[in-house]
């Protein structure tokens, strides 16, 4: 019975998630202070490079991220980290790859009124400070609170996103970048990045004089592929009506990760489409050592969330250390985590054990 409301929960969770705040509240208690990025990447420095260094020496690359350093475990920064950092910005993202020492950033897209493309989870815009609006969300009114209320121009150079866990956005510095920003920016300023890109619940909706899904996919795709971006991009999706609609006009250009119905159904079948990987819950029922071996062999890869959704417990929060060290030992091959640098640090320390170096 335990199993089967677990299952259950987890199904309402993967259909509620787009819904999910900026950071999840019961984490936020026990943050330490932040360190400020011009000290952190003093100190990161000589640990970053030692990090990279031990990961070559293993010498297990990557099969789905090509790249000079890009040896697994990797680093997944979830929305460049928003539990250390400002989420879903340019400062934030920086942050993920100079400090936290991210190997990948994590990031979602929401579309605006106007069909404009912003790198946001949302779709609430309830950590953001906007001009013209009550810096209170709670007293914002219905039609104003999410961002397929606004047209671009309304946020553009207008909207500044607030520190992890902040309340008050009346003192949210208005820094150029905390900004929000659109994907054709992020996709310059961060042209060097492997980069996973997850498609949230506004790609059904008719936005900008686009019907809806299809136009919303397509115009999705020519950013991309207009962009000047090297390294691989992974697209993402919870919906499975999302991902197909991808799937289907990219023709499996872009790798993709499994709907959740997928990675049930990995579970008995005897092949692994190529183009796929597996990102999913820390939870053993998807991500078991049995799963994990099979994407080996596919020469796939298993990418797991140790963030919190629904009844699903975030690793991160306190640093649960021998959860994320069960994790590695399992063979997994990435984590995604808000708290890059924190994680990290348990990561190198767990690599170095295992090498047999002090």
């Amino acid at each position: 019975m335990k199993a089967i409301a677990s299952l259950t929960w987890l199904l309402l969770s993967f259909g509620l998630i787009d819904t999910a705040g900026a950071v999840d509240d019961r984490c936020c208690a026990n943050l330490p202070p932040q360190t400020t990025a011009a000290v952190a990447r003093y100190e990161n420095q000589s640990a970053l490079n030692a990090w990279r260094a031990l990961r070559r020496e293993r010498g297990r690359k990557d099969p789905v991220f090509s790249g000079p350093d890009m040896y697994t475990p990797l680093l997944f920064a979830h929305r460049g980290g928003g539990l250390e950092t400002v989420e879903s910005t340019e400062r934030g993202f920086r942050y993920a790859l100079e400090v936290g020492g991210a190997d990948v950033l994590e990031l979602d897209v929401q579309i605006t009124r106007d069909g404009r493309f912003v790198v946001w989870h949302g779709p609430r815009l309830d950590n953001v400070f906007i001009l013209g609006v009550d810096s209170d969300s709670e007293k914002r009114p219905p039609g104003r609170r999410h961002i397929y209320d606004f047209d671009w121009r309304e946020l553009d150079g207008r909207a500044w996103v607030a520190n992890p866990c902040s309340k008050d956005l009346s003192d949210v510095p208005r820094q150029r970048d905390r900004r929000l920003l659109l994907l054709s920016d992020f996709l310059r300023l961060f042209k060097d990045a492997p980069l996973n890109i997850e498609m949230k619940g506004t790609f059904k909706m008719a936005l900008g004089g686009r019907e809806g899904l299809q136009d919303n996919v397509a115009a999705f795709r020519k950013i991309l592929l207009d962009a000047s971006h090297r390294p691989t991009i992974i697209i993402a999706s919870v919906s499975k009506e999302i991902l197909s609609a991808f799937r289907t006009i990219d023709g499996d250009h872009f790798p993709t990760n499994f709907t959740f119905w997928e990675q049930i159904k990995l579970k008995v079948s005897k092949t692994v489409p190529k183009r796929r990987v597996l990102e999913t819950s820390y939870w053993k029922i998807l991500s078991g050592q049995k799963i994990i071996q099979k994407m080996h062999r596919s020469n796939s890869a298993t990418y797991v969330f140790i963030t919190g959704f629904g009844p699903i417990e975030a690793l991160d929060c306190n640093i649960e250390e021998a959860g994320i060290i069960e994790l590695l030992s399992r063979g997994v091959d990435g984590i995604m985590t808000d708290r890059p640098r924190a994680v990290r640090q348990i990561m190198h320390q767990w690599l170095q054990k295992e090498m047999g170096n002090p």
